[in-house]
């Protein structure tokens, strides 16, 4: 699943969203919020497929597995870093 290019911005790193104010996290709007709950959604679902294959054999694809499930995590963790932000802004 690809990330919309108008998302690519939104899964920057929080220290570059948050620099010069909170501005871009005011600034999301309902469908870039629906489209950034969709994509954690997908990368989500895509964590528990990982979790239901058969477990690799080499060492290669245990490397190559782990990085993968690792790079899932972790944008599944700025999304999650994202919303909590936008939430304490609004509240």
């Amino acid at each position: 699943m690809p990330v919309p290019s108008r998302l690519k911005s939104a899964l920057k790193s929080k220290d570059q969203l948050l620099g010069p104010g909170i501005a871009p996290l005011c600034d999301m709007t309902k469908e870039s919020l629906r489209e950034l709950l969709l994509r954690q959604l997908g990368l989500k679902h895509k964590l528990k497929v990982h979790d239901s294959v058969k477990p690799p054999e080499t060492h290669e694809d245990i490397a190559a597995n782990q990085l993968a499930r690792w790079e899932l995590e972790d944008e599944i963790q700025a999304i999650e870093s994202i919303l909590s932000d936008l939430r304490r802004t609004k509240i």
